[in-house]
């Protein structure tokens, strides 16, 4: 049971980014597009567990414990080189974008211009590049109850203490859009959870390990999925939300309340920044066989001008871009749990049935 909690931890951590816990992806990818995509929402919770249950089951099975391989097994030699390319780019726009959001915070709360706050940041993250500070990881795990347990109970604390209706304006249908950027969020989510997942699943050691561990991260995601898109949804449309939905939100409730979610968005900043550039700087190096200190230079000065676009822009923008690219990472992946579960070979069967009774 330890090791499914380990692995359900970091995987949650993983995809808990400034993004996710600011509330600007709820809104770009699901909120603005209506009642309806309260739908969308639940479904990416149910996908992504699913995705951890594929990837981990089709590791044990057939005892890979590196992405490469994995892609090598799944999406084969053109596949791979296309989602390694992927991945190193979308790693490099999640650094861009925890810079971007960690310049607004550091703006609002010290009166510091963003650009100075941005290069503050830029220059914390190079020493630690230098350093090899690999330890940020550990850290993402410890804090991820942290930061799951910050983000449902200040929700619940806003649900509980308003009196405003969720669902007013009536549902409008569901459209492509909707379908497409439900699609994209989780796409996107799994260009690094799935990386983790796959250099992780050497400590799950049977199927209902995996099962398990597929079922806690996509219930708690589902929850928190949920728990954010009703809260934002009371505010949308009413009040300016600016870049960082959530903290606008919280501090309405009061100083404390905007404290504590003031923390939690500083936590889950500052560790993906950590991992996600940590993990660009590794890419470019193996890739282009420069040493770490140019490395770092360069992934910080891409992650300084990458800031410039602003938080919202780069989730609205470069996320979509790279979440609806890696829609196929997404097909290649539930086209395995399908394998895995035994769902194709059971369609097939009754499509054989349905053939004779004809």
């Amino acid at each position: 049971m330890k090791n499914v909690l380990i692995i359900s931890g970091v995987y949650i951590a993983t995809v808990i980014g400034a993004g996710f816990a600011s509330g600007q992806e709820i809104v770009s990818f699901f909120v603005k597009y209506g009642n309806a995509s309260l739908l969308g929402a639940a479904a990416v919770g149910i996908l992504m567990g699913a995705a951890l249950f594929g990837i981990l089951e089709r590791c044990r099975m057939n005892g890979i414990t590196d992405f490469a391989d994995y892609l090598r097994f799944s999406a084969g030699k053109k596949g791979t080189v296309f989602f390694d390319v992927l991945v190193t780019v979308f790693m490099l726009c999640v650094f861009g974008t925890m810079t971007a959001c960690a310049a607004t915070l550091i703006s609002d709360t010290a009166s510091v211009k963003e650009g100075f706050a941005a290069l503050g940041v830029c220059l914390v993250c190079f020493v630690c590049f230098c350093f090899d500070i690999k330890g940020i990881a550990v850290v993402n795990a410890a804090l991820s109850p942290f930061m799951i347990a910050g983000i449902i109970g200040v929700c619940l604390y806003i649900l509980f203490f308003r009196e405003m209706s969720v669902f007013a304006g009536g549902i409008k249908g569901l459209s492509d859009n909707i379908i497409i950027s439900s699609l994209g969020y989780t796409s996107y989510n799994l260009l690094t959870a799935a990386v983790i997942a796959v250099n992780m699943s050497g400590i799950i050691k049977s199927r209902r390990q995996a099962a398990l561990a597929g079922k806690i991260s996509g219930g708690f995601f589902l929850i928190m999925i949920v728990l954010l898109w009703t809260v934002i949804k009371i505010y949308y449309g009413k009040t300016e939300l600016g870049s960082v939905p959530m903290l606008t939100i919280v501090s309405r409730e009061g100083k404390i309340p905007g404290l504590i979610y003031t923390a939690i968005l500083s936590v889950s900043v500052m560790t993906t920044a950590f991992s996600s550039g940590f993990g660009t700087v590794n890419r470019l190096g193996a890739a282009s066989g420069l040493n770490k200190y140019i490395c770092s230079l360069l992934v910080c000065a891409c992650g300084f001008f990458l800031s410039g676009v602003g938080f919202s822009g780069l989730i609205e923008n470069a996320y979509r871009i790279c979440g609806i690219t890696g829609i196929a990472l997404l097909y290649i992946i539930m086209r395995d749990f399908m394998k895995i579960t035994g769902l194709i070979k059971r369609v097939n069967n009754r499509g054989k049935k349905y053939k004779k009774l004809r």
